[in-house]
């Protein structure tokens, strides 16, 4: 079996590279199925691993599920393709006629890239990040579980017995890494946020409305129209082939 492989020392020394490694990766998976745990152990693996699935599905289908809609009115929703407002559902109130939006896919990223209106595209963004409030708690039982099914092999964390078969090895090691490409990427980062504060200063002065900064909901219609400037690169061209039913 490839369990006595594994345990062969002279037998995993005389095999190829390539070879060792699927040893190594197989007996990894038995592993992570519990096997090699003892029976009182190998019990509560598999409570812990049913509930785990469980909570992976309410969390996806609470994603899909829990949607936020939101209404504008069309002066609000100014700058989108036309073909965003077909077949929109409507509805007649105090501020007018106004249109349906929802916070899934692809209504948010639309609204994020090509509404002029600041203030909208400020409401999407807190509509989306507040939206499944119920996956909070399955959030915080997940991370949990994760860890009392990791001490079971004898791991301090669910990040060292996840990292123990992979490049790094080690939570340590993995920071480390990490530390090491973050100052590269946030100087990266601040350039581009600089570039497109100028970009939206330099629309604001065009318009004549005071500039009072550049936000989280500004980075995405920003990027698109620096772009398509730069790279001319137009999404809305791209979108004509590729329709997608509201």
């Amino acid at each position: 079996s490839i369990s006595a492989v594994y345990q062969n020392k002279k037998e995993m020394a005389q095999l190829q590279t390539e070879d060792r490694r699927l040893v190594d990766k197989t007996i990894q998976l038995f592993h992570n199925c519990g096997h090699g745990l003892e029976q009182g152990k190998a019990e509560i693996f598999n409570q812990i691993t049913f509930r785990l699935n469980e909570l992976e599905s309410l969390h996806r289908r609470n994603m899909v599920e829990m949607v936020n809609n939101m209404w504008f009115t069309p002066m609000e929703l100014d700058g989108l393709p036309e073909a965003f407002f077909e077949g929109r559902l409507m509805r007649t109130s105090k501020r007018g006629t106004q249109l349906m939006v929802t916070t899934d896919s692809p209504d948010y990223g639309d609204v994020m890239q090509y509404a002029r209106n600041s203030e909208t595209r400020k409401q999407m963004m807190f509509a989306y990040n507040i939206r499944c409030k119920e996956n909070i708690s399955i959030l915080q039982e997940t991370v949990d579980l994760r860890r009392k099914r990791a001490q079971l092999f004898g791991y301090r964390s669910h990040a060292a017995f996840m990292l123990r078969s992979q490049m790094a090895q080690t939570p340590d090691v993995a920071l480390t890494t990490l530390s090491r490409a973050k100052d590269a990427v946030a100087e990266n980062h601040k350039i581009r946020i600089n570039t497109l504060a100028k970009l939206k200063r330099k629309h604001m002065d065009a318009a004549r409305v005071p500039y009072t900064g550049f936000f989280d909901w500004d980075l995405s219609y920003y990027g698109r129209i620096f772009s398509q400037a730069t790279y001319s690169y137009d999404t809305e061209e791209i979108m004509k082939y590729f329709p997608v039913p509201h």
